[in-house]
């Protein structure tokens, strides 16, 4: 038994020290990765399940292992409220070639808001597009009175995008959602019920459905995000938010990528705003190729961060 341990041990000395070969470190770290995505994709069947027997019961919900959220952020899920609201709402679509998808998603969305509201438009912003994205808002805004298109003359990012819709806005509140199909506009009825007592609502995917280093690179960001800005939010990046304009617009947004969402919680939390968090649900998407992960866009996003962090700081002193 000495002689079969000692052996053992040596055996476990060698192979650390191979394990040290870079190739081997990336193999390692990419099989613990999909480990941790397999891992996190049973919670989320398990936490959906739960939010699901909640839901019916009228009642809030608890789901296990997310981190725990700051006071001034509730976190609830709200029975679905169907029929007309009076609360007129600004619809925002920030769009970069996204000629498969946006048809779909315009109309969907124009399918569904008159059943929630009274009062509407659909602002598309098309950030500089290549392709036929620009034609397809033309053409979406001459069939609806209720649509209007903005356009880039050339890419100038997310943030941008959204800042550009944020500005034409027109109604009492606004809503931004991707166009990707990635969500669908009727999950707003979860939103809904929250008007009355908060400023800011925001979506969070139960479950995620990407690929796992987009899952891991916004799980970085999350975490930067909370380290640097203080930021508590369940899933900061997600874009499906419905937002008082009057709030929105008086705050000094900056962003140009995707990083104005983690600016508008951290300049959000800062001023006060009642914020509320409810589940939306997520789909794979099948249209276009994301652009969130690419080693540019997150270079621009590390860089915005550390701005507003000193900008936050410069005005706490």
């Amino acid at each position: 038994m000495p002689h079969f341990v000692s052996r053992f041990g040596k055996f476990r000395v060698c192979w650390k020290k191979r394990c040290r070969s870079p190739a081997l470190l990336l193999f390692q770290n990419e099989w613990r990765a999909g480990r941790r995505h397999a891992d996190l994709s049973r919670r989320s069947a398990r936490a959906k399940a739960e939010m699901a027997l909640a839901t019916q019961a009228g009642l809030p919900h608890r789901l296990a292992g997310f981190p725990h959220q700051a006071s001034n952020i509730e976190h609830r899920a709200a029975p679905a409220q169907a029929g007309l609201n009076s609360t007129p709402v600004s619809v925002i679509l920030p769009i970069f070639n996204e000629e498969a998808s946006l048809p779909g998603a315009a109309r969907e969305i124009l399918a569904a808001a008159p059943v929630f509201f009274a009062d509407y438009e659909l602002i598309l912003v098309n950030d500089g597009s290549d392709d036929r994205t620009a034609s397809i808002c033309g053409e979406l805004a001459a069939e609806s009175p209720c649509v209007r298109a903005i356009h880039h003359s050339s890419n100038r990012g997310y943030g941008a995008a959204l800042r550009s819709g944020f500005a034409a806005a027109t109604k009492e509140w606004i809503f931004f959602m991707d166009a990707d199909r990635q969500f669908r506009f009727d999950d707003i009825s979860g939103l809904l019920p929250h008007l009355e007592r908060h400023d800011l609502i925001m979506g969070y995917r139960a479950p995620r459905h990407d690929p796992w280093f987009r899952i891991l690179a916004a799980r970085i960001g999350n975490f930067l995000a909370r380290w640097m800005l203080g930021i508590r939010a369940r899933d900061i990046n997600c874009a499906f938010k419905l937002v008082r304009r009057d709030r929105l617009q008086a705050l000094d947004l900056r962003s140009e990528g995707g990083f104005i969402n983690a600016e508008l919680l951290a300049l959000a939390a800062a001023e006060g705003w009642r914020c509320v968090e409810a589940p939306v649900r997520h789909f794979p998407r099948r249209y276009g190729a994301a652009t969130g992960a690419r080693p540019r866009v997150i270079g621009r996003i590390l860089w915005e961060c550390l701005r507003l962090r000193r900008r936050i700081l410069s005005k706490a002193r």
